[in-house]
């Protein structure tokens, strides 16, 4: 079963993510100096997102499947 990311966050200028659902998640590494941003991969490439304003992150693995819920 694939790990997922469930995203609520901006991803450039003006640009907010909603609940969006990213899968199967290869990777996702977060930078907490300077920018802070989340970085997530899937096989359909990489994703920047910015965590600054994030109220809420959280990483669950279960059975050897991560689920990560970022919520702003």
């Amino acid at each position: 079963m694939p790990s997922q990311a469930t995203v609520t966050s901006k991803t450039g200028p003006g640009i907010t993510v909603t609940a969006q659902v990213f899968n199967p998640i290869s990777r996702f590494d977060l930078q907490l100096g300077g920018k802070s941003v989340l970085f997530i991969t899937t096989d359909k490439g990489t994703k920047e997102f910015d965590i600054q304003a994030t109220t809420t992150l959280t990483c669950t693995i279960a059975a050897g499947v991560a689920t990560l819920v970022v919520s702003q």
